[in-house]
């Protein structure tokens, strides 16, 4: 079935490359031109279910579940604006690492990591339109949109779940740096 095609209700069974994937990151990976409020409402809603049930959002999957995926409208009116040439040039040449499964990248200030309701355009969005290659990559982390430093972006499911368990488990050292000019009030 193909994205595009989900004007009725579906079932899919999940399959041994989503197990133990979370529903809502499992749709958001699915629908990756449906904003990110839609998926989490059709969640709310019931609209989606996991063997007839009603589910939270961070509810995981398992290998032979039956996923219920209500009828989307995957037109224009759903997708996200693309982002111009330039910016996508300009955000290239801010990768200061990559090796085919993560991609780091020197993320400038007032940028978003993703898109939201009042944002459009994130980080995500525009290294999913660097090329082909990048239509599965992943955030790990996040920044704040007023703060700037280096990204990590799982160019992989595999690489997401390995890169992201390393977050959690706190096997990953970050140092913050803030920058001033003269001496802060207390």
């Amino acid at each position: 079935m193909t994205e595009n095609s989900y004007t009725k209700v579906s079932i899919e069974e999940i399959g041994t490359n989503s197990t133990n994937q979370r529903v809502d990151n499992f749709l958001l990976g699915k629908f990756k031109d449906l904003p990110k409020s839609k998926i989490y409402s059709i969640i709310r809603k019931g609209e989606v279910r996991i063997n007839g049930s009603r589910v939270k959002p961070h509810f995981k999957l398992s290998l032979g579940d039956k996923i219920r995926i209500p009828p989307l409208s995957l037109n224009t009116k759903f997708n996200q604006s693309s982002p111009e040439k330039g910016l996508i040039e300009e955000i290239k040449g801010q990768v200061i690492y990559e090796d085919g499964e993560i991609l780091a990248i020197n993320k400038k200030h007032n940028l978003a990591v993703h898109g939201g309701s009042r944002v459009s355009i994130g980080l995500i969005e525009i290294v999913r339109n660097f090329g082909k290659d990048y239509r599965d990559a992943q955030l790990v982390h996040r920044l704040d949109k007023e703060t700037s430093g280096v990204m990590l972006i799982a160019l992989n499911r595999k690489m997401a779940s390995h890169l992201s368990n390393l977050f959690k488990t706190k096997n990953v050292h970050k140092t913050y740096w803030a920058i001033t000019e003269g001496e802060p009030e207390k």
